[in-house]
């Protein structure tokens, strides 16, 4: 199932700034959404290759689909989002 993951710390305020967006856009498109404290969970940084926060990623649970590294605009996300979701179900995008 595609998920999209948002990686950030408590001390990351454009973490703050995009986790309502990428929550309601996630909600949008009925993708499960996580949120992911890496200062909690410092395993994923090695295992989604992070490299700076907050850093978004859209995954299927095997492989990552998409990744953005910093802020995005909700109309971008969800752009892409769309996108993304037409090429994964073979569609042609409206």
């Amino acid at each position: 199932m595609v998920r999209l993951i948002l990686f950030g710390a408590a001390w990351s305020s454009p973490g703050d700034i995009l986790a309502p967006v990428a929550r309601r856009v996630a909600a949008s498109f009925g993708l499960p959404f996580v949120a992911v404290d890496v200062e909690k969970e410092p395993e994923v940084i090695g295992r989604f290759a992070l490299r700076t926060l907050p850093e978004m990623v859209l995954t299927d649970g095997t492989s990552v689909l998409w990744r953005l590294a910093g802020l995005v605009s909700e109309y971008e996300l969800r752009r892409t989002i769309r996108e993304l979701l037409t090429v994964e179900s073979g569609h042609q995008p409206v």
